[in-house]
C-alpha cells in the first residue's frame, strides 16, 4: 500500500509542473467566488470585516484542499489502471504459438497433464514423456451431436467422418500403449484444454495441484491457421477461482458424463 502511494506521489509530482496552469486555474476560480459569498454574508450581518488573514487562510486552505483531492483522484485512477492491466495479464490472451509454449513443450515440462481433446492429434507424440495421466477424447460415434459438431465446425480442413475417427483411434491406441487413463466424452464444444502442473502431488492415485498449475485452453477456428487460434492460460497462483472451476468441470465430465474406453 505504502509503495503504491509513494509511486503515485512520484508520478503525480512529475505531472504537476506540466499541468500547473490548469491546476492553478481551479482554485483561482473557486476561491474568489467563495470570498464574494462570504463577504456578502458578512455585509448583510452589518459586521465589520476582519483583517484579511482569513482570506489568506482561505486561499492557502483551498489550494491545499485542491491538491489533496487532485492527488487522491490521481492515485485512484492509477490503481484502477494497475488493476485492469493485472487482470489483462490473466485474462484472455490472443496470439500465435510463439506466445505460448508448444503443446509438446508444455507436456514435457509438466509432472501431471489432464487433456480434454477432440482427437489429441497434436499431443499424441508427447505421450512418451509420461506426464499425461488422464485424457478425455471425443467418442468416435458419427451419429452423436458432438462428433458432427467437430466434423463440421472445428476440423481445420475438410475431413470425412472416417478420417476423424482414424485420428481419434490413433490417439486412443497410443494412450493404451502408454497406460494412460482415458475415457470418451460427448461434450458439444469447440475448445480443447490441458490442465498442467510441473510440481503436482500424487498420493494414492489422487492428484493435488500446486500453485504452479495452469489451464491451457485453445479455441480451434477452421477459418484460421493453427498458429492463429485463440488461446489463453489460467494459472492457479494468479486466478485460483477460475483454475478450480476448470478442474471441477473436467472432473464432472470424467466422473459423470463420459464412457470407458475399451481396448
Amino acid at each position: 500500500m505504502f509503495k503504491d502511494l509513494r509511486d503515485s506521489f512520484k508520478e503525480w509530482s512529475i505531472s504537476v509542473p506540466k499541468r500547473w496552469w490548469e491546476m492553478l486555474g481551479v482554485p483561482l476560480t473557486i476561491i474568489p467566488l467563495c470570498v464574494g459569498i462570504i463577504s456578502f454574508i458578512r455585509w448583510t450581518q452589518n459586521s465589520t470585516p476582519p483583517l484579511p488573514w482569513w482570506i489568506i487562510g482561505l486561499v492557502v486552505g483551498g489550494a491545499i484542499l485542491f491538491f489533496v483531492v487532485s492527488f487522491a483522484t490521481f492515485h485512484k485512477l492509477r490503481m484502477e489502471v494497475k488493476r485492469v492491466r493485472s487482470e489483462q495479464d490473466t485474462e484472455l490472451k490472443l496470439g500465435k504459438d510463439d506466445d505460448f509454449p508448444s503443446i509438446s513443450e508444455t507436456i514435457k515440462n509438466s509432472k501431471v497433464v489432464w487433456g480434454f481433446w477432440h482427437t489429441g492429434n497434436r499431443a499424441r507424440e508427447s505421450f512418451y514423456y509420461g506426464s499425461v495421466k488422464r485424457i478425455l477424447l471425443l467418442e468416435p460415434d458419427p451419429n452423436s451431436e458432438a462428433f458432427r459438431h467437430v466434423l463440421s465446425e472445428v476440423s481445420i480442413r475438410p475431413v470425412t467422418a472416417k478420417e476423424l475417427i482414424a485420428q481419434i483411434e490413433l490417439t486412443k491406441d497410443e494412450a493404451i500403449s502408454k497406460n494412460i487413463k482415458k475415457r470418451w466424452h460427448n461434450e458439444v464444444t469447440s475448445h480443447s484444454l490441458m490442465i498442467c502442473d510441473p510440481s503436482a502431488e500424487i498420493e494414492g492415485g489422487k492428484t493435488t495441484f500446486s500453485d504452479q498449475a495452469f489451464v491451457f485452453v485453445q479455441v480451434p477456428d477452421r477459418n484460421l491457421n493453427i498458429e492463429e487460434w485463440k488461446k489463453y492460460k489460467k494459472t492457479a497462483s494468479r486466478d485460483r477461482g477460475a483454475f478450480d472451476r476448470y478442474v471441477a468441470w473436467f472432473k464432472d465430465v470424467w466422473d459423470n458424463k463420459s464412457k470407458p474406453v475399451s481396448s
